[in-house]
Order: C-alpha cells, then structure tokens, then sequence
C-alpha cells in the first residue's frame, strides 16, 4: 500500500477523516474489550504471562540496555512488567496503555516495588503519551 490504507474495497488516504473514524471505532472496541474482559483475564493471570513472557521480557530489556537518568516510554505497557524491569535499571519510566484494570495493576507494583514508575489509561494512537522520553521498549505486558 501507498500512501494510504485500503478498506473494503476503497482507497483510504492516511490522515483522512474516513481513517480516523475508522480508527477512533476499532479502538472503542478494543478499549471496551481491555477493559471489560482482556484486562481482568490478564490481571487475573498475571504470574501465568510473565512466566510465559520472561524471556522475552529479559532480552527487551537486555537490548534496550535502560541507564539512569533515562526517560522510557512504555506503549502497551499491561501490568508493567517490562516498564518495573526498565525502572530496576534506573531509568524512569511512563507507562501507557488501554486498559484501566491492567494499569491499575502496573500502578500497585510500582508502589509494592518503589519504582520510579508512573502508569496512565491512554489510546496510544489518539492520546498525548506524556513526558518526552530517551527511549522506548516494544509493547509489553
């Protein structure tokens, strides 16, 4: 695709109305799901996913290699993880993401562990994100 995005059938230029209304729908849809299902199930789970997620979770952070002084941007940050890894390191860290329950959980984890963390509910495509930043991991959980 070139400059633009197709939708049934139609060529949608990037920025346009059409997108954005399309966008601003589909993110509805998935912040009622985060909110209502995804989140809880995930929170509810959480020792199960970071197991799952650990190795991945190591080498993100490993690569990203977080230093003190650092300011890290989190996108689709879940419960935190990878955002209190980061923070272990040093670095402070701003956590987004769609999820109230997830961010509520990413919230008490940074209390429990003393992180210089902070977390907020954003729609990563539509919301300011915050604080300007020195890096940021891929999406975690």
């Amino acid at each position: 695709m070139t400059n633009g995005q197709r939708g049934r059938g139609r060529r949608v230029p990037v920025g346009s109305a059409a997108m954005t209304d399309r966008a601003s729908a589909a993110n509805a849809e998935q912040a009622q799901y985060w909110t209502e299902s995804g989140g809880p199930s995930w929170v509810r789970d959480e020792p199960v996913f970071d197991l799952m997620l650990a190795p991945f979770n190591v080498a993100l952070v490993d690569v990203l290699d977080p230093r003190p002084g650092e300011q890290v941007l989190d996108i689709g940050c879940g419960f935190g993880t990878t955002s209190l890894a980061v923070a272990a390191r040093g670095s402070a860290v701003h956590g987004v993401d769609i999820s109230p329950p997830m961010i509520e959980r990413a919230r008490a984890r940074a209390i429990a562990a003393g992180a210089r963390a902070t977390f907020v509910v954003g729609d990563a495509q539509e919301d300011p994100l915050g604080a300007p930043t020195t890096r940021s991991p891929a999406g975690s959980a």
